[in-house]
């Protein structure tokens, strides 16, 4: 196993002054297919949207006719629907990666798949594992004594955004977030693994997963402080004034993806000796920001949020001050605000890109 160094930077916090708040709700995106035969199809980590997948029925790794596949990318919530109905048990295989949070989606999921199963099919980095041969006692236990995430057998194969729409800073509990840690973390794992281990078809094994603990640890700790009740709070707390939706669970874990996707880069980066970099506030600080802008998106229409960014032609609301400005003398054609536009360098700072 290659040596690991710990790093931990001196991170200047950035500026947030949000005087707003939150009540009214979140819209979570497009409601989405079921697959045929009463099961929904469901890609997350947290969702994966505009990626294919097919059911191996032969064990080539490749789709042959006759095989389900989808015909369209998952959508903005990972729903996406297979045809032919499944008739046959076989393993479903991401074939076209798409998306999550706006940048490519880097890992080769795939999901033991059943003709006895009903109801939420989810694929995702923790069934990765399950294909790959480890138990789902197995995964348990990696993430409870390495990471410090307690999940249940029925977790691993569960949809770990589930309801998290519905969760604002008061009704969320740390055992809700369980779940999107857990899978952040395995697949954040998984791809430092397979950066470092190079080589073709290379599967991550539960002898992999102990050999490479190091990871395990630090990106848990990671995930438990960049994931929090009490980030949500924090965030919260930045927008108390009537006006403006609630913020919900699914907008930091939104914001947790993005921190772990460029803490894996920056390990990939320092290949072939890696070098992982950890600190909790780091990622707090990064986590809140992009907190606030993933909030930002899914609330664009929202006049207070209008006027707080200065989009559009709106005057200032009473009680609304103007926030430190992620968007600050850019002009966005119709208001429109995507996830692709933001961009973490390598120093910290945050980039609107367009």
């Amino acid at each position: 196993m290659k040596n690991i160094r710990v790093i931990v930077p001196v991170i200047i916090c950035l500026a947030l002054s949000f005087y707003i708040i939150g009540c009214g709700s979140v819209t979570g995106g497009g409601g989405g297919g079921g697959g045929g035969g009463g099961n929904t199809y469901i890609a997350a980590d947290p969702y994966i949207v505009g990626a294919k997948f097919f059911i191996d029925y032969n064990s080539s790794e490749s789709w042959n006719p006759g095989e389900p596949s989808s015909e369209a990318g998952s959508n903005d919530n990972g729903r996406f629907t297979l045809s032919p109905t499944p008739t046959m048990d076989g393993t479903m295989i991401i074939s076209v990666k798409g998306k999550h949070n706006g940048v490519d989606y880097a890992a080769d999921i795939t999901r033991p798949f059943s003709t006895l199963e009903s109801g939420d099919i989810v694929i995702s980095p923790l069934t990765t594992l399950v294909t790959n041969g480890i138990s789902l006692e197995s995964i348990v236990y990696l993430l409870d004594n390495y990471a410090g995430i307690t999940i249940t057998t029925a977790d691993v194969k569960a949809d770990p955004m589930k309801g998290m729409d519905s969760l604002n800073r008061f009704g969320v509990t740390e055992t809700a977030l369980q779940k999107i840690r857990s899978t952040i973390c395995i697949y954040a794992v998984m791809n430092i693994i397979n950066s470092v281990e190079v080589g073709t078809g290379y599967k991550v094994t539960y002898e992999a997963m102990v050999a490479y603990h190091d990871y395990l640890e630090q990106m848990g700790e990671l995930v438990r402080n960049g994931i929090s009740t009490s980030e949500l709070q924090n965030m919260g707390n930045s927008l108390e004034v009537s006006g403006l939706p609630r913020l919900t669970a699914r907008d930091i874990a939104q914001s947790a993806v993005a921190v772990a996707n460029h803490i894996v880069w920056q390990v990939q980066d320092t290949l072939p000796t890696p070098t992982f970099e950890s600190n909790p506030l780091q990622y707090s600080i990064w986590g809140a920001d992009l907190g606030i802008r993933f909030y930002c998106v899914n609330n664009k229409d929202n006049d207070y949020v209008k006027a707080a960014l200065g989009l559009g032609p709106y005057a200032p609301q009473p009680g609304v001050s103007q926030i430190h400005n992620p968007f600050n003398g850019v002009t966005v054609e119709g208001g429109c605000l995507t996830a692709e536009a933001f961009k973490l360098n390598d120093n910290g700072t945050l980039e609107y890109v367009f």
